[in-house]
C-alpha cells in the first residue's frame, strides 16, 4: 500500500463523519483517534499531530448529548499532539416535500416540517488545513479520516498542485451493511481526488476494538475523565 512510515505524517479527523458512519452503534465510541488511524494504516507512532474536527452537539435532540461529548472532547486532552478545531452545530425546523403525500387527510397535505440538525464548518475547517498546511510544508504525507465528498477539491489540490500523497481513510461500520463479504463504499470522486484506489485505506471493527481509550482517561493535570455510563455500559456487553 501507499501509506510511508518514514514520513513526517499529519492526520485529518473528521469527527462528525467519524462518529456517524463508524462509531455511533457500535460499543468504540470511547476512541483514539490517532491510534485508530495507526491501526489502520498498520504503523503504530507514525502520525506527528492530528487535526480533529468537530462542533459542540445540542440537547435538542438527545438531552444527555452535550455532556457525552464534552467527556470525550476533554478525555482527547490527554492525547499528545491532538488538536480540536470547532464548527457550529445548529438544530431547525425546516420544510420538507413529502415524497408520498396521505391522500387520506383533506386538504392533502404536500409538505411536512422536519427537525434538521446541521453541523456546519468542520469540512471548510478541515479542507483549509489541509491545503495550508500542504503548502507551508508542514507534513510530507497527510491522513484524511472522512467519506464527505466535499473534501475532494482539497484533497486534489494536495495531490496535484502542491505534489504530496494523501491518504484516505473511509470510516465504516460493518454493522451497516448487509454482508461482510460486502466491500465498504468509498466515493470514486473521494478515491480518484486522493490518486487512486492504493490511497484509500478501510477501517474495520477489529481497529475499533484495540484504539480505545483508558477508562478512566486521567489529564496532565490529574483530574479524573471517565467514560460516559451508557457508553461504558455498551463498551462491557461488547
Amino acid at each position: 500500500m501507499s501509506f510511508d512510515k518514514a514520513k513526517r505524517t499529519f492526520a485529518y479527523v473528521d469527527g462528525f463523519n467519524l462518529y456517524h458512519r463508524a462509531l455511533q452503534r457500535t460499543p468504540y465510541r470511547w476512541i483514539d483517534p490517532k491510534a485508530l488511524l495507526e491501526k489502520v494504516v498498520k504503523a503504530p507512532g507514525s502520525i506527528s499531530h492530528l487535526m480533529y474536527y468537530t462542533a459542540r452537539v445540542s440537547s435538542k435532540i438527545d438531552g444527555d448529548a452535550p455532556k457525552k461529548q464534552k467527556f470525550y472532547l476533554d478525555a482527547l486532552d490527554s492525547l499528545p499532539g491532538v488538536e480540536k478545531c470547532f464548527g457550529s452545530f445548529q438544530v431547525r425546523g425546516k420544510w420538507r416535500q413529502l415524497a408520498n403525500p396521505a391522500t387520506h387527510f383533506r386538504p392533502t397535505p404536500q409538505v411536512v416540517k422536519v427537525v434538521n440538525p446541521e453541523e456546519k464548518g468542520s469540512d471548510v475547517n478541515l479542507g483549509a488545513h489541509l491545503v495550508r498546511d500542504a503548502f507551508q510544508g508542514k507534513f510530507s504525507q497527510a491522513v484524511v479520516c472522512t467519506n464527505d465528498t466535499d473534501l475532494c477539491e482539497p484533497i486534489r489540490i494536495v495531490v496535484e498542485e502542491v505534489g504530496l500523497p494523501v491518504i484516505l481513510v473511509t470510516p465504516s461500520d460493518r454493522s451497516t451493511q448487509q454482508s461482510k463479504r460486502e466491500p465498504i463504499y468509498t466515493p470514486k470522486d473521494l478515491i480518484n481526488a486522493a490518486g487512486g484506489a492504493g490511497f484509500v485505506y478501510h477501517m474495520r471493527r477489529n481497529h475499533m476494538r484495540s484504539a480505545l481509550l483508558p477508562d478512566p482517561v486521567v489529564l496532565p493535570s490529574g483530574k479524573s475523565i471517565p467514560m460516559p455510563p451508557t457508553w461504558a455500559k455498551a463498551a462491557q456487553l461488547r
